[in-house]
């Protein structure tokens, strides 16, 4: 975020746009992120469950503010750790998605407690597919060093509950869902469990 609350100059937050991996332009008022009051508390998270990225900022002197991610039109999925093993929100898990063609594309979340300076970030990992609507198979590497993977079609457009027992652990099963063709219709309800 921005500026140093001890100073007596202030500096607008800054958003850059990434412009389809050629480099970046500054965006800020075109997507309405200029404040000038100093902010060192923030959180990515998605608040209205639409499958984006929000951002609430907490400054160091004046109220929360939130500013919802309403680009849509594009796939997106997460994920929650449930883990009876390691710690219960699985926080320093890896989770690696591969997708695409012939599984070809991936991206690594790791699941942290904490932000940047004094922030925190909600538990759950979130990647966004763009083009792409299901994750060909899902890599997770507990924080208590085992792997497992998942070999199931997982669909984008929700938020899904990676679970591990004790030793009375099973084979990845993907429970029963509706599939959800329009990213618009997001849900966001961690009901869909993988059962591992």
């Amino acid at each position: 975020m921005n500026g140093e609350f001890a100073s007596s100059t202030r500096e607008s937050n800054i958003f850059f746009l990434n412009k389809n991996g050629a480099g970046f332009e500054d965006a800020t008022e075109t997507f309405g992120l200029e404040s000038f009051m100093a902010t060192t508390s923030y959180s990515y998270v998605d608040i209205d469950n639409d499958g984006d990225l929000d951002i609430v900022v907490v400054p160091v002197w004046g109220p929360v503010a939130i500013y919802l991610n309403d680009v849509g039109g594009r796939n997106a999925i997460a994920f929650e750790i449930r883990d009876d093993v390691g710690n219960h929100f699985g926080i320093g898990t890896k989770i690696i998605i591969h997708y695409g063609p012939d599984g070809g594309r991936q991206q690594l979340r790791e699941l942290q407690a904490g932000g940047g300076f004094v922030s925190y970030d909600a538990p759950i990992v979130h990647f966004g597919l763009g083009q792409f609507d299901s994750v060909d198979f899902v890599e997770i590497r507990w924080s208590t060093d085992e792997t497992t993977i998942v070999h199931a079609d997982v669909a984008a457009g929700a938020r899904y509950v990676l679970t591990r027992g004790g030793l009375e652990s099973t084979q990845a099963d993907v429970a029963a869902r509706d599939d959800i063709s329009d990213p618009s219709e997001y849900s966001g309800e961690p009901e869909t469990r993988l059962a591992l």
